[in-house]
């Protein structure tokens, strides 16, 4: 065994619920160091209720990474600081929208092989929280990516709810779609990311592993 991620939460299998469970029981941050320290050869990587980068930062210290789930999926874009955060590198994306631009030919080479739109689109429907015409970014993604046929243009047209002005209607297919966005799309730079301190990224499944080991 390389690695161990621990949840530092104790489960109550009686009395509470499974998604009680994840809220109810006290956190044991402290328990987790003490098994760092009474296996230091072992890479132990901290779980549990880790809101924000800020938190992660204050939690990593004498641990080997920082395991954050809920909060990275619910609010991708904070992701944007891991790397100046942690690792005082720039971040790979100035910001959301372009991360989300980069995405498109993923989303083709998927389309292709038969995936459904919707299958990729709802993992991102939380990214543009709180900003204004969010919330029709998010309808137009989950009412469009569902019908038959639904292409990258669906992004293009999800993107451009996000403008204060209407943006004028864009008909372009496959690898066009990304420079469309860029080139007919201004949304505002909404994330601020700060160039001091980045990090290193390694996903699995909607759980987002932040480590300071940089192999």
């Amino acid at each position: 065994m390389d690695a161990l991620i621990v949840h530092a939460r104790k489960a109550w299998l009686k009395g509470l619920s499974p998604r009680e469970n994840r809220d109810i029981p006290p956190l044991d941050y402290a328990l987790v160091r003490r098994l760092k320290a009474a296996c230091p050869d072992l890479a132990i990587i901290l779980n549990g209720d880790l809101a924000s980068v800020e938190q992660a930062q204050e939690q990593i210290e004498g641990l080997d990474g920082i395991m954050m789930g809920r909060a990275a999926y619910q609010n991708p874009w904070r992701l944007l600081r891991v790397d100046p955060e942690f690792f005082g590198l720039p971040a790979p994306f100035d910001s959301a929208k372009d991360a989300l631009v980069a995405l498109v030919p993923y989303i083709e080479d998927e389309l292709a092989k038969g995936t459904r739109l919707s299958s990729i689109a709802r993992h991102v429907l939380g990214l543009f929280q709180g900003v204004p015409g969010a919330r029709a970014f998010r309808r137009h993604l989950a009412m469009e990516a569902i019908r038959s046929g639904a292409g990258a243009s669906v992004l293009a047209d999800a993107l451009a709810k996000l403008q204060e002005r209407p943006a004028k209607p864009i008909d372009v297919k496959g690898s066009e779609i990304s420079a469309a966005i860029r080139k007919g799309i201004c949304v505002t730079d909404w994330v601020t990311v700060d160039q001091q301190r980045p990090e290193k990224i390694s996903t699995r499944k909607n759980c987002v592993f932040l480590t300071n080991r940089v192999n």
